[in-house]
Parts: structure tokens; sequence; C-alpha cells
């Protein structure tokens, strides 16, 4: 009898040992929060929301990376100057970098603006400043009235609206000015300002790429 008892005896220990490990992964899947989440019209990283992402066009590219169609985020923080449409992952567990090809090839236009005969919308948020019946979308994010100019429902300062347009890849320009994602590139010479491919753009004196004039 004592014999078979200490074999027994493991076996049970084994089973014990068994349920308290399942019962503990069960435990730890449960309280699992991913990464990053959407709910709703907001996207979180770990419960966080993060508040100027776009949920309509947010992917999760895995490794803290995500990204949505206008930027590129890591950690939940955006990674400045990095242009959504040209990165991609590599191979599982190395880095985002400048890709050869898209994760995604899609342009860089919303259709966030909504015109109704009560205003205009952006993302369900009325823009108080915009002219309804003088409302046009121009597409990357930008719109104007005869008054005013926006992106991103957001209204610009400074900017000829009658003279804006867009030009691709987040840049736009009017009579006196350039822009890219909304904001005035310093010194670019709208009148011989011209879109090259990958975030690159050239004007008569100088080069940039995403908006930043690249040091001669």
């Amino acid at each position: 009898m004592r014999t078979n008892s200490f074999p027994r005896f493991f076996r049970h220990l084994t089973a014990i040992v068994v349920l308290i490990w399942s019962f503990a992964t069960a435990l730890s899947a449960q309280n699992y929060t991913p990464e990053y989440s959407v709910r709703g019209e907001v996207a979180y990283y770990h419960n966080r929301p993060m508040r100027y992402a776009d949920v309509h066009t947010f992917t999760i590219l895995g490794h803290g990376y995500a990204k949505d169609r206008f930027n590129v985020y890591l950690n939940g923080q955006i990674l400045a100057y990095v242009d959504p449409a040209f990165f991609r992952l590599k191979a599982s567990g190395h880095q985002l970098s400048p890709g050869d090809e898209l994760i995604q090839k899609e342009p860089y236009v919303t259709t966030d603006y909504f015109k109704t005969s009560n205003g205009v919308f952006f993302r369900g948020r009325k823009i108080k400043s915009a002219d309804a019946d003088s409302f046009q979308d121009l597409g990357d994010g930008y719109a104007r009235d005869t008054f005013r100019a926006f992106f991103m429902g957001e209204q610009m300062t400074g900017v000829n609206s009658d003279a804006l347009q867009t030009l691709g890849q987040g840049y736009a320009k009017d009579t006196f000015r350039v822009y890219y994602f909304g904001h005035r590139i310093e010194g670019a010479n709208p009148d011989s300002f011209k879109i090259l491919r990958d975030g690159y753009a050239e004007d008569t004196f100088h080069t940039y790429y995403r908006g930043q004039r690249v040091s001669d």
C-alpha cells in the first residue's frame, strides 16, 4: 500500500498544479488590456484616449505602432514628421521604417466634412465659423468658404481662402503661402512650389520633406 501511495500523491500534486496554472492563465487573459483599441468614436492606448486619432482609418501595426490617415503612433504618441502613407512594418520584431511598399494605398482624401441645411460639420462637430452656402471640401482635410479656410475642421489663420488649393500628400497653397497638414511652410514660394514624391517637394530655391525644408 505504501508503495502505491507515493506515485498517487505525485499524480494528485500534478493535477493540482495544472489546475492552478489553468486558473491563473484564464485570470490573466481576463485582465489583459490590448495596447490599442477602438471603442465608439475614440481610439485608446492602454485605455488612455487618443483624442487626435482618426478612428475611421486607424490601423494597429503591432510592436507598439499604429497609424491612421494623418499620423503614425509609437506607444500612443504621434511620431513627428512621419508620413503614414509611406511607412510599413518590416518583418516581425523590426522597427518601422520608410517603406518600399505601402501598408494600404490610400490617398489623403477625407470625407469627414458634412454639410446640411443647418451648417457644416466635421466628425459630428459643428464648425461654427463655416458658411454652409459657400463651403467646399477640397480634400486632404482642407476646406474653405468665401471668407475662411479650414484643416481637419479647424479654422486656419492668414489664408487667402479663394485661392486655396490642395497639391496632394498633405500639401496645399494659396496666393502667398504653402501649407503642410494645415501648417504654413515658412519661406516656401507658392508660384514655383511643386510636389515630387514620397513626401518631397521643391520650389525654385529649396527642397522640402514632409513640410520641413531640407538643409542645403
